[in-house]
């Protein structure tokens, strides 16, 4: 325990002895400890004392709110730590507190080791607990947590949303008031929702993690998510937002398109080859001056198509063009064997990418 900074236990019971006994073993293990004989003031207590850094809530109070009611009320306002500590052993008891804190039910009279180790193993899940949150809050992507649905029949058929974090707010458009409490039916037509729900649930029945892009028409909008199953229906999924990525391709796609439609109009003969010669893309003029098939040329090497001396010239060209990084122009002259007329050729090579020539 930091003795320079103790931290404070607010003890709740209405038997006052057994609340000084309690009171005495936690001084003596360094806490600073504050006492409550009911659910009101307990609640009044927490809301004007922000330094308690603990409770230690009994269930029975007497008159006026019971533990579970008090600690519901305190929980709904305050993220604080909060241990049952009760005479209470029946499961239905034990269970009911189980859906309010996380932290802990001591059974009385357990003794103050049982009671010291409960404390420090609060504080450990509870440090645990704020560390995630805070990953959770400050993650650059959205994150969501769902909760799948079922109907009577005990067919999964919606999920609920449980909590969002900022960067999902940004990434969707969508606030966090507007989501939380609401399901993915209520926000997004059956079409969308189907999808998604429909990859939720095999990602809870598998237990195994997946990743999807997808797009929500209602709002406009590429998301990439990864879906983790966590705890029983529970699972959580990360979101990014892809809309300018998935843009980009496209516009990547119509340019590619129209560069193709303009180099298979274009009259002259043109192709492409790679470090090792090989063709990589011929243009309609070359296929038709060939008179071979696309299928048949790509995948050769250009000089597959020139006699031995002129395939070794040319394949010392290419080699100094990527040597060089420059382009080269030649005009050859050759000998149409049809006509047997002298014809010359103008041939530009230009080298476009570090592993094209």
């Amino acid at each position: 325990m930091n003795k320079d900074n103790p931290k404070t236990i607010l003890i709740v019971d209405d038997d006052s002895i057994i609340a000084m006994y309690e009171k005495i073993i936690l001084e003596k293990h360094g806490f600073n400890v504050i006492t409550a004989p009911n659910g009101e003031t307990a609640i009044e207590a927490v809301n004007s004392t922000p330094e308690i850094n603990l409770i230690l809530m009994d269930i029975n109070l007497g008159r006026g709110i019971d533990g579970t009611e008090a600690a519901k009320q305190i929980l709904k306002k305050h993220d604080i730590p909060l241990i049952f500590l009760s005479s209470h052993t029946e499961p239905e008891v034990v269970a009911k507190t189980e859906d309010i804190t996380s932290y802990g039910y001591i059974i009385k009279n357990s003794g103050e080791m049982v009671l010291i180790a409960s404390i420090k193993m609060a504080f450990k899940l509870y440090e645990s607990n704020r560390i995630l949150s805070d990953t959770f809050e400050h993650s650059i992507n959205g994150l969501c947590i769902h909760k799948m649905l079922y109907d009577e029949k005990g067919n999964p058929f919606d999920c609920a949303y449980l909590k969002v974090n900022k960067t999902y707010e940004t990434h969707t458009g969508l606030a966090s008031h507007l989501v939380i409490g609401q399901t993915i039916r209520d926000i997004y037509p059956d079409g969308e929702a189907n999808e998604v729900i429909n990859m939720y649930i095999d990602v809870l029945s598998s237990g195994v993690s997946a990743q999807k892009e997808i797009y929500f028409a209602p709002i406009q909008r590429w998301f990439e998510l990864s879906i983790f199953p966590t705890k029983e229906d529970e699972f959580t999924v990360a979101i990014q937002n892809i809309t300018e990525r998935k843009q980009a391709e496209e516009a990547l796609r119509e340019s590619k398109a129209l560069y193709a439609s303009l180099v298979n109009s274009l009259p002259q003969n043109l192709y492409r080859i790679d470090l090792e010669g090989r063709i990589t893309f011929v243009n309609q003029s070359l296929i038709e001056s060939l008179g071979s098939p696309e299928t048949e040329i790509l995948g050769k090497t250009a000089y597959d198509f020139y006699p031995p001396d002129l395939a070794q010239k040319y394949r010392c060209d290419d080699q100094e063009i990527v040597a060089n990084g420059q382009p080269l122009r030649l005009i050859e002259e050759n000998i149409d064997q049809a006509t047997g007329k002298r014809i010359f050729v103008d041939v530009l090579k230009i080298p476009i990418f570090a592993d094209d020539g």
